[in-house]
């Protein structure tokens, strides 16, 4: 069992929480103007966004399992934190529209890496 909070894991985490953070403020602005074109990539967006939510507790659950509770709860809120934080950033230099659409890539790459990085863990 880890006694340590891996710095990889925190920035998997964090890449994790802010595509899906972009994910989720794009499917908002997307309904909120919606337009006849946009159905399809509404839905798009919303199963991406479901998905990686899902897989984001998955792997929070996986790490709750395999390192001590006070690691995972420190993952959940220090990484969210600098996810959050990242976001914000990248919102402002590339734009949400982009940060989403490169979302649909970035969250599964980064939920395999930290998926990775916790399998390593106690070896």
């Amino acid at each position: 069992m880890p006694e340590l909070l891996p710095l990889k894991l925190v920035l998997g985490w964090a890449m994790l929480f802010c595509f899906l953070l972009a994910q989720f403020h794009h499917e908002t602005a997307i309904k909120s103007f919606a337009s006849p074109a946009s159905p399809a990539l509404l839905k798009s967006v919303e199963i991406s966004s479901l998905l990686g939510f899902l897989a984001a507790i998955g792997i929070f659950i996986y790490y709750f399992v395999k390192a001590k509770w006070y690691w995972a709860l420190a993952l959940g809120l220090g990484g969210s934190l600098l996810g959050a934080l990242a976001a914000g950033l990248l919102f402002s230099l590339v734009g949400e529209a982009t940060l989403s659409k490169r979302a649909f890539i970035g969250w599964p790459i980064a939920a395999l890496w930290s998926i990775s990085i916790i399998d390593g863990l106690g070896r």
